[in-house]
C-alpha cells in the first residue's frame, strides 16, 4: 500500500476538484477511522480519501451498476497497461468512450450503467469509490450531486 501512496494522492486529489463535497465527506470518514482501534494500523497506510478499491484484471466488464455506493457519489475507473482496443460504454446515457491506457474517468457509477470491452494486449482497471455503509458507520453527512455553482470563481 505504501507503493501506491503517489497514485492514491493523486486520484484523490482529482476528487477534491471534481467534487469537493464528497471529497471532504470521504476525507472526515478516513480521519473517524482512524480512530478504530481495530482498523486503525491499516488505515494508518491507506492513503486515499475512497474507502474502496477493486483491480480488475485482463478481462471484459459487462454492463452493470455498482450496488454498494451511493447514487450521488462518483466512482473513478483508471486504466492503465498496454493495450488497445478497449471502449468504455454507458448504453443509458448513449454514451461509448475510446478507454485508452491512463484514462481517468469519474461517473456515478450506482446510477448509470457501465462496462468496458475486451482489450488487446494487457489492461489493469483500478476501480476507486466509497461504500455508503462505512460512510454511514462513521456518521457521515452524505454528499449531495455536484453542482456548477461549486465553480462559480473558476468558471465564467
Amino acid at each position: 500500500m505504501s507503493a501506491h501512496k503517489e497514485s492514491a494522492a493523486l486520484m484523490s486529489a482529482m476528487l477534491r476538484i471534481t467534487h469537493p463535497e464528497l471529497y471532504f465527506m470521504a476525507r472526515e470518514a478516513m480521519s473517524s477511522l482512524q480512530t478504530l482501534q481495530n482498523v486503525q494500523d491499516v488505515v494508518m497506510l491507506w492513503h486515499s480519501v475512497f474507502n474502496g478499491c477493486q483491480v480488475i484484471s485482463n478481462r471484459e466488464t459487462p454492463i452493470h451498476r455498482d450496488n454498494n455506493s451511493h447514487v450521488k457519489w462518483y466512482d473513478l475507473l483508471c486504466s492503465v497497461g498496454p493495450y488497445t482496443g478497449a471502449d468504455l460504454e454507458m448504453p443509458g446515457a448513449g454514451l461509448r468512450f475510446e478507454y485508452n491506457t491512463g484514462t481517468a474517468v469519474f461517473l456515478c457509477g450506482r446510477l448509470l450503467r457501465h462496462g468496458v470491452s475486451k482489450a488487446d494486449g494487457d489492461r489493469v482497471c483500478i476501480a476507486y469509490y466509497m461504500r455508503e455503509n462505512v460512510q454511514q458507520r462513521m456518521g457521515s453527512k452524505f454528499a449531495g450531486w455536484s453542482h456548477q455553482r461549486t465553480y462559480k470563481y473558476i468558471l465564467p
